[in-house]
């Protein structure tokens, strides 16, 4: 198997094997890095064989009644000799898969332990880069129903559909034998129909698209109008999660076989209803990537909306809080249809750009002017600034302060005439105004005549 010169890959393996199974602490890489390097061939080829090494004598260790504590040692010697260059850096992660892959629940607890105690060890830059892919594939949540496989059996039935019908017939007519108060089976008839209809409304569910030919649209609507129906004859019970704990811890305290039915790899999604709500909103929205005769005629449109309206009065009476579920769905639904939108309309960015005319220039602080600057503009204007706008309009309303006074339109006192013109009247014997009552009589008038005479002729002196 060797070639001239070459790696000759059965011998080095099986004197690295030996080396190996001689090593009782991780320390004892010596013999091991001795091989190694005395061995012909490339590095990457003794890599390699380092590698087929390891996983085989995992593999003889899970077999041999699965020797966790040995495992652990090879797991151990498989990152020291991956920090030293002796093998893959994914290896470590490969040879963790296989354990997994091969053992049950019960053995699998201690290994947890010593992977969580290696947590700084794998998030290593050297371990992460090179084995995150198989990391992550590793720590997955494959069974997000907390319902596990604890024998790791899976059993199959050979028995035909005729057969478990003449069973299931057969369980209702025993009815003798039965002890007061001894569970008895359910004696709702199977309607195998129902049930071949309702797990090929699965395939529907992952091509939706064939709902569009006329057939495939006829056959959708029938299965699901059959379904629903009888969704809508059983009502369901409340049941608490304290009542299915105890169901499910009496399950496994007792040798019931149906233990072997929880499988994570074969379970179903029950919340049907939902999936028949993904896909109605498929169907009648408007998705970018859809050809132009996949389209919904106007009474294919209100079907989809009686069957939604359906399907959430469906939700809300399903126990506990359906309504509270029902909402839930109906908003998350609300927020996918708006991403179908964003899509639609080519992802654009949620950060508006402002426009030109939105941006307000910023202001240009103007240059104080000083005092000195002011005086002189209000010399070359001929003005006299008072260091208020108003006081200054006031000031230099005239050049001339005392032609200002002298102005006509500064004089309130009334003229001679104007003054005495009522005082005249009541003089003229015609009207015959008493004396006491005349004008001129009274005494107040005396001061203003003598001071109105004043202000219209300078010359007048007392």
């Amino acid at each position: 198997m060797a070639d001239s010169g070459g790696l000759d890959f059965e011998a080095v393996r099986e004197r690295l094997k030996s080396c190996v199974n001689k090593a009782k602490d991780e320390s004892d890489e010596a013999e091991l890095v001795a091989a190694f390097q005395s061995a012909a061939g490339s590095e990457q080829e003794k890599k390699l064989v380092v590698d087929q090494v390891f996983r085989d004598l995992v593999k003889d260790s899970v077999l041999k009644g699965g020797d966790m504590e040995r495992c652990e040692l090879l797991i151990k010697l498989v990152i020291k000799s991956a920090l030293q260059g002796y093998c893959s850096l994914n290896l470590v992660f490969i040879v963790l898969s296989d354990v997994f892959d091969c053992i049950t629940l019960e053995n699998c607890d201690p290994l947890f332990s010593f992977v969580e105690e290696k947590v700084s060890t794998w998030t290593m830059p050297l371990f992460f880069s090179a084995g995150k892919n198989l990391l992550l594939r590793m720590c997955n949540g494959l069974n997000l129903m907390s319902q596990f496989n604890y024998e790791n059996v899976t059993t199959y039935t050979k028995q035909t559909t005729a057969e478990l019908k003449d069973k299931a017939i057969g369980s209702e007519m025993e009815v003798d034998g039965r002890e007061a108060g001894e569970l008895t089976t359910s004696t709702v008839p199977i309607d195998f129909n129902l049930y071949k209809k309702f797990w090929a409304l699965q395939d529907y569910f992952r091509n939706p698209t064939q709902c569009y030919t006329t057939l495939a649209w006829k056959t959708f609507t029938q299965y699901t109008k059959e379904v629903l129906n009888v969704f809508r004859s059983v009502k369901l019970e409340h049941v608490t999660w304290k009542k299915k704990a105890k169901e499910f811890k009496d399950l496994q305290g007792s040798d019931s076989k149906d233990l072997a039915r929880y499988f994570a790899k074969f379970l179903t999604n029950e919340k049907i209803l939902v999936q028949m709500l993904i896909i109605y909103q498929y169907l009648a929205g408007n998705v970018k990537f859809k050809s132009t005769n996949q389209v919904l005629s106007e009474s294919q449109s209100t079907w989809i909306k009686d069957a939604t309206s359906q399907v959430y009065e469906l939700l809300r009476e399903t126990p506990p809080d359906g309504d509270k579920f029902a909402k839930t769905v109906e908003h998350i639904l609300e927020r996918e249809e708006n991403w179908i939108s964003w899509k639609n309309e080519g992802c654009p960015s949620f950060i508006k750009d402002r426009s030109q005319d939105e941006v307000t220039p910023k202001p240009t602080r103007k240059r104080k002017v000083s005092l000195g600057e002011e005086m002189a503009s209000g010399w070359k204007s001929k003005k006299v600034l008072m260091g208020s706008n108003e006081l200054t309009r006031l000031w230099n309303l005239c050049p001339d302060n005392l032609e200002a006074c002298k102005a006509d339109n500064r004089v309130f006192l009334p003229t001679l005439e104007e003054y005495f013109s009522e005082a005249i009247e009541q003089a003229d014997p015609a009207a015959m105004v008493e004396e006491e009552y005349k004008y001129g009589c009274l005494l107040k008038c005396s001061f203003r005549c003598v001071f109105s005479v004043f202000r219209s002729d300078s010359h007048f002196n007392f």
